[in-house]
């Protein structure tokens, strides 16, 4: 099973210059691609403009999660 991370660039609606990346885990054994990994980001999205309310999405991708622990950052 692959993991992937899904990447949220978001900005501050107020202030469109601060802008923060957000990484969630997408853990779900039956998703082996970056497609994949895009069709269930859509709910995570959701809970994180929720949780966010003043911040905008700009951008968002799938990547490998082992891209992240071979560098030492934390997700």
């Amino acid at each position: 099973m692959m993991e992937f991370v899904l990447v949220v660039s978001a900005c501050m609606i107020s202030d469109p210059k601060v802008c923060k990346d957000y990484k969630v885990n997408i853990y779900d054994e039956n998703v082996k691609t970056q497609m994949q990994c895009l069709s269930l980001s859509q709910p995570e999205m959701v809970k994180l403009i929720q949780e966010h309310p003043g911040w905008r999405i700009t951008k968002w991708k799938c990547e490998d999660a082992s891209r992240y622990l071979k560098k030492g950052k934390s997700i």
